[in-house]
């Protein structure tokens, strides 16, 4: 099973030089479209690079360097589609919010007689996961494939106030309908979470903040990631890390 990547994601402003370092470990970084309007940054001259589209206009006809095409985030899938079709050689990477569809309960008159009324689940709104305003995952991940996307990036919105970590039943769920690479992030905290995330296996990267990196140290942050789809618990990780996902009692990552 090949190892998930990682990539950190970039603040508003570069990294401190001594900072640099320790960052590119990583397999590459995402950086808004502000560090990137003047090229490659030197520090960034290793590993490879997501650079968050704010402007098409002006970043999709800079050119490019050989063999270092960095990929070009979109958020919705319609506007990365006609942003590939417009300039066709660029590396484009949808990116979805998809959260957790909230629970609608109905007040209902209770069989027991008048009196008794409940609150009960609307089980025809229970859709499971939704992103796009209010459309299913799985219409989603149709479409993407029907696009013909071989690329997603997953930002579980919610996970990070939830405090559980990565969403991994986002992932398993996405994973049962979506044929290509898979990236995640949103929840990712500590060293548990991608050691829990690579148990579960399904994502061909995971997006984690500079300073969760920093404080981590991305040393630590790829022995999880590689030690996670091993049986043994990673040197320096708490044992609980080897529960949770496996033992199916915390789907949360």
């Amino acid at each position: 099973m090949a190892t998930t990547g990682l990539f950190i994601e970039i603040g508003e402003y570069p990294p401190e030089p001594e900072q640099q370092a320790s960052l590119q470990q990583a397999r590459g970084v995402v950086v808004g479209q502000s560090l990137f309007d003047q090229g490659r940054p030197e520090w960034l001259r290793q590993g490879e690079l997501v650079v968050r589209c704010d402007d098409p206009e002006r970043i999709a006809v800079t050119p490019a360097e050989d063999d270092d095409e960095p990929w070009l985030a979109v958020t919705g899938l319609e506007r990365a589609a006609a942003l590939r079709d417009r300039w066709p050689g660029r590396r484009w990477l949808p990116q979805l919010e998809v959260s957790k569809q909230e629970v609608v309960y109905h007040f209902n008159d209770s069989a027991l007689g008048e009196g008794f009324r409940f609150y009960i689940p609307d089980t025809g709104a229970i859709h499971g996961y939704v992103g796009n305003g209010d459309e299913r995952i799985e219409a989603l991940l149709a479409r993407a494939a029907g696009l013909g996307f071989d690329t997603l990036w997953l930002h579980g919105a919610g996970a990070e106030s939830r405090g559980r970590g990565l969403d991994l039943d986002l992932l398993e769920r996405a994973g049962r309908h979506f044929d290509g690479d898979l990236w995640i992030s949103g929840g990712a905290r500590e060293e548990r979470h991608l050691f829990n995330l690579a148990a579960q296996g399904g994502a061909a990267a995971v997006v984690v903040p500079q300073p969760v990196a920093l404080e981590c140290g991305c040393e630590r942050l790829l022995l999880a990631l590689e030690s996670g789809g091993d049986d043994a618990v990673p040197l320096g990780l708490p044992a609980m890390a080897a529960t949770g996902d496996a033992a199916g009692r915390d789907r949360s990552g």
